[in-house]
């Protein structure tokens, strides 16, 4: 799947700059939907722990964020290595790559977020959307990979 003639993946510049836009509406998608749940949420009384059977919420956020970050760093290496050429990934498969991690730790983040407003076990819960937040802030789109570099060992 090559980039069409007027696709925003077709030169490293403009797949950044893209990328870039589609990772700051991200990133602030998720703080604005963690602040209306946290806002909606903040006066009534945190009914603790709750469980589905014998397991916490909090555990079922964690399995989601483990599981998610594990699917989505793993396609992201499928698709760069689909889009390798010489020494570098071509831009249309980094943006790919990247949208798909992206989105997995977006949907981590947010399960969390709305398990800990509205279901309960809500510290357990935030902690684990910030962790999913944190991975989303070191993944800033920074084009490194596709530019040419030497193997190095």
């Amino acid at each position: 799947m090559s980039p069409s003639a007027d696709s925003p993946f077709d030169t490293p510049e403009a797949t950044l700059k893209t990328l870039r836009m589609i990772w700051v509406g991200i990133t602030f998608g998720l703080v604005a939907a963690a602040a209306v749940i946290v806002g909606a949420t903040l006066n009534s009384p945190d009914p603790g722990p709750v469980a589905f059977g014998p397991v916490r919420v909090g555990y079922v956020a964690l399995a989601a964020l483990v599981v998610l970050m594990a699917v989505g760093y793993f396609v992201r290496l499928q698709v760069y290595k689909r889009g390798w050429e010489t020494h570098h990934v071509k831009p249309d498969a980094y943006a790919r790559g990247n949208i798909v991690l992206f989105a997995m730790l977006e949907a981590a983040g947010m399960l969390s977020v709305v398990l800990g407003g509205f279901v309960g076990d809500r510290f357990a819960c935030f902690v684990i959307a910030t962790a999913a937040f944190a991975a989303l802030i070191l993944n800033f789109p920074n084009g490194a990979p596709m530019h040419p570099a030497e193997p190095r060992l």
